[in-house]
C-alpha cells in the first residue's frame, strides 16, 4: 500500500486537483448520493452525503477519487 501523498500505482507524488461540473455556466463541486437515495418530482433532489475530491500523480497522471462525507 502507498504511504500518504504517493500514488497508489507507482508511488509517485500525489497533488489535489478539482474535478468540476458545469451546470448552466456555472462550475461546482462534485458531490454524491447513496445508490438508494432518489429523486422526486415533489423533493426535487436527491439527498446528497458528501463531496468528491480527487488527487493526480504528477509521475503516471493517475486521478485518485475520495469521498467526503458532509
Amino acid at each position: 500500500m502507498a504511504e500518504p501523498g504517493k500514488c497508489i500505482e507507482c508511488e509517485g507524488s500525489v497533488v489535489p486537483i478539482r474535478i468540476l461540473e458545469q451546470d448552466r455556466g456555472v462550475h461546482l463541486p462534485l458531490k454524491y448520493a447513496a445508490i438508494e437515495s432518489s429523486s422526486s418530482w415533489l423533493r426535487g433532489r436527491y439527498r446528497l452525503e458528501g463531496e468528491i475530491t480527487a488527487e493526480l500523480c504528477t509521475n503516471c497522471g493517475r486521478v485518485t477519487l475520495r469521498a467526503v462525507p458532509f
